[in-house]
């Protein structure tokens, strides 16, 4: 998470933000959906200026403001202000615009607690044990050996694979070989 090309890839101009950062890693890593807004709401929708804030903490902060986006922005923001240690293109930085960067943040981990973490080293060992992380990734190792996205066609395949993973104590090896056991293979 924090390589450059991850951090770099997940910014769209030569300012960071912390919501596509924190959307990269919820969707693709924890393997939630979060729609995009709509109809009025979607035309609010900004990014900040870099000048209203100096930090990208106090310039993305009107999404805790706000209920509406707070619903999905409780899952994003939390893990793209994690990585607002690494500036646009991933170098490290403890400061921005003369004020010291506040990575820590909490999250909602889908199971009923939190993910608790101070930077964005913590956030990815709180990551790595999780278990959306574990079944996201053995969703998607099945998304990419069977060719194709996976549907709600293939929940029980999705099931297996995940249990299977979680018995072999996350055992890569086991789950590539489940992998060709399930009826979709």
């Amino acid at each position: 998470l924090t390589q450059a090309g991850v951090l770099a890839g997940t910014t769209h101009s030569n300012v960071t933000s912390p919501v596509l950062r924190g959307s990269f890693v919820v969707q693709r890593l924890m393997c939630r959906t979060i729609p995009l807004p709509t109809g009025a709401i979607l035309a609010k929708i900004e990014p900040p200026e870099p000048s209203s804030g100096k930090t990208g903490r106090e310039r993305y902060a009107v999404h805790t403001a706000e209920p509406v986006c707070q619903s999905c922005h409780q899952y994003m923001d939390p893990v793209g202000f994690a990585l607002e240690n690494y500036d646009a293109i991933g170098l490290f930085r403890a400061q921005e615009n003369g004020e010291t960067i506040d990575p820590a943040g909490k999250m909602p981990d889908g199971q009923g607690g939190e993910l608790v973490f101070d930077d964005a080293v913590a956030m990815a060992r709180a990551l790595a044990g999780s278990d959306d992380v574990s079944e996201c990734f053995a969703t998607n190792w099945m998304s990419f050996a069977y060719g194709r996205s996976a549907s709600a066609l293939d929940a029980c395949s999705a099931a297996t694979l995940q249990h299977a993973f979680k018995q072999s104590d996350y055992s890569v090896k086991t789950l590539l070989l489940e992998l060709t056991q399930t009826d979709a293979f």
